[in-house]
């Protein structure tokens, strides 16, 4: 899948790792949040880490249109092409 991750950058870079071992394509919104809510359509859905107002904003957009919106890592299934950790 791929997420993007609404995040200041010390915490999103933490979670982005986790993510891509897990095999997904990720990319970070810290800043420029206009500028993705135009490429909506090409991401499946996004991690919400923070609470600023437009982080927020996109979030809700994201929901608008169908597309995932998770608070937490572990409510992010893996990539069907990642194998389970033992």
């Amino acid at each position: 899948m791929k997420i993007i991750i609404l995040s200041n950058a010390e915490v999103g870079s933490n979670y982005g790792v986790a993510l891509i071992e897990r095999g997904h394509e990720v990319c970070w919104a810290g800043g420029n949040v206009e500028a993705m809510l135009k490429s909506l359509v090409d991401w499946d859905g996004c991690l919400l880490l923070g609470d600023e107002p437009e982080f927020l904003e996109f979030a809700e957009h994201f929901e608008t249109i169908g597309k995932k919106v998770w608070r937490s890592l572990p409510e992010i299934p893996r990539s069907a092409s990642t194998p389970p950790l033992k």
